[in-house]
Formats: C-alpha cells, structure tokens, sequence
C-alpha cells in the first residue's frame, strides 16, 4: 500500500484524500498564439476584465500575475 511504501502505520492516519489536477491540462495547437486566439479569449468584454491564468493557455503563476496585472492596468485606464 502507500502507507507501507511511506514507511506509515495505518493506525496513525484517520484519514486519505485524493484529488486531481483542478484544470485541465493545456495542449496549444499549432497556430494558437500567433493567430491571436489567446489575446482574443483574455480581451475585455465590455466593463469586464478577464483575470485568469487560463486565458494564455498556461496554468501557472507567471500567467495568473500576467493576467491579473493586464486586467488590472486595462480596468485602471478605463476608469481615467
């Protein structure tokens, strides 16, 4: 089991989750990003400013501060 490869007594775990991947995994086609789909799915819809990683395809830190600083930057321009 887990626990014996771990080196774990049963007796000492009350309790085991299992969980997944929350998003699914991205597999980019040819052609994504440089035909503009990316910047299309992550453009502002009227007033709203889409703040999520999975907008550039890419779920990962680096894309969720990219794409909180981009929505960020469009929603304070168009408050000015």
């Amino acid at each position: 089991t887990v626990l014996a490869s771990l080196g774990i007594a049963e007796n000492r775990v009350a309790d085991i989750r299992m969980t997944r991947w929350g998003h699914a995994i991205p597999t980019p086609t040819p052609g994504l990003y440089s035909g503009g789909a990316v910047e299309r799915a992550a453009a502002p819809l009227g007033g709203i400013y889409f703040a999520n990683q999975d907008n550039y395809v890419s779920a990962c830190f680096e894309s969720a501060v990219h794409a909180a600083e981009t929505a960020a930057n469009g929603a304070r321009r168009a408050l000015v």
